[in-house]
């Protein structure tokens, strides 16, 4: 009789969540510096968003101290992962941080980040049922029918739902496809989204 099969988790997508540690008010004084943005960027981008309103590069002192919350987090992941942070260093893309807000009925289409490494989100405001961030697995154009789960686990998942709740980060490859539920809500749905790299010490991203 043969042995025990040996089990590989072989090329993982490795997704890290956590809350962030802010001073009191800090998350309202975020919202509000988005919602003042918006007023004076009315139009917004054009990227996954439909429906929804997605900002420019954020900027500003609140936005300074985000970014250094969400690089200490990202250092975590890099390590974790065993990425060269000896050479090697991380930097947050040109595009920065933006904000997405969605109203009632607004979505994100399917999309990865190109050019990164690391992307991620932060949560100033999500209601319940305003739009789950769904993980897609990602399949090569010659992949074959997916199996019938008598159940699903980490191992068989084909997506997976994140729950946002307010105050929320998650990190996760960029290469990672994934899409965001319709808002059911009559509530705004606001976060902040970024990208980040990988780069060589001294260079720019």
């Amino acid at each position: 009789m043969s042995g025990q099969a040996e089990v590989l988790d072989l090329f993982p997508a490795v997704v890290t969540s956590g809350t962030l540690d802010m001073e009191a008010g800090w998350r309202e004084q975020l919202r509000a510096h988005i919602l003042a943005t918006r007023e004076i960027e009315t139009e917004g981008l054009s990227k996954s968003n439909v429906g929804g309103w997605h900002s420019r590069r954020l900027r500003g002192e609140i936005i300074d101290t985000l970014e250094a919350a969400i690089m200490r987090r990202a250092e975590d992941y890099a390590r974790r992962m065993a990425w060269d942070l000896l050479q090697h260093q991380l930097a947050f893309t040109d595009d920065g941080l933006w904000a997405i807000v969605n109203g009632k009925g607004a979505t994100n289409a399917l999309h990865i980040h190109e050019d990164a490494h690391l992307s991620g989100v932060y949560y100033v405001d999500a209601p319940a049922g305003s739009g789950d961030l769904v993980l897609e697995a990602p399949r090569p154009p010659h992949a074959g029918p997916e199996p019938v789960l008598a159940r699903q686990t980490m191992k068989n998942v084909h997506r997976l739902a994140a729950v946002p709740r307010a105050g929320l980060l998650l990190l996760f490859p960029s290469w990672l496809p994934h899409r965001v539920d319709p808002n059911q809500t009559d509530a705004a749905r606001i976060a902040v989204s970024f990208n980040i790299a990988l780069i060589p010490r001294g260079s720019t991203a």
